[in-house]
């Protein structure tokens, strides 16, 4: 509680100084380790809406929330992520827009379009407040399976501007 005060105040400062203060997430702050409340909600429930915003990694999101509550698939897992981003409301400002490999769940990091999060569902629980999606993904760190940036991007880039929801 003491961290999520700590960002509190500092997102005040930004504010009074015309910026964001934006939180990013990864999956074990969907953990459930205090008190049976994860960081996230901690988080949620201890900053202000005016002062604290997210960034919402959405592979994070998902993985986090899936192993949270025992989703077995990556479309399980997809609608606890959807439910997220409408508590959030807009309070989600951007997106970390990264997929999950198919399979046993939870997947690996996959190239956007290539894995299995059902992103326009997601996008559309936003309900449009959402004013950033960046496309990420984590390089693989296998000599075996050279990775290139600019095809992740690429690949990334063309998948959203097909997206409708």
């Amino acid at each position: 509680m003491a961290y999520a005060e700590y960002l509190d105040a500092l997102g005040e400062r930004a504010r009074k100084a015309g910026q964001t203060l934006m939180v990013h997430n990864h999956n074990w702050e969907f953990e459930r380790q205090f008190a049976d409340v994860s960081a996230y909600e901690t988080l949620l429930a201890h900053t202000d809406p005016r002062n604290v915003v997210f960034q919402l990694d959405l592979y994070w999101s998902t993985r986090g929330l899936g192993t949270a509550e025992g989703a077995t698939s990556v479309a399980q897992a997809d609608d606890l992520s959807a439910e997220l981003v409408r508590r959030l409301g807009n309070r989600a400002q951007l997106f970390h827009v990264k997929d999950m490999a198919t399979g046993a769940f939870p997947g690996r990091i996959e190239i956007v379009g290539a894995g299995g999060i059902d992103f326009p569902s997601i996008f559309a629980a936003s309900k449009g407040p959402v004013r950033y999606y960046v496309v990420e993904h984590d390089p693989r760190f296998n000599p075996a399976q050279p990775f290139d940036p600019f095809e992740a991007a690429r690949a990334g880039f063309d998948y959203l501007t097909c997206v409708r929801y």
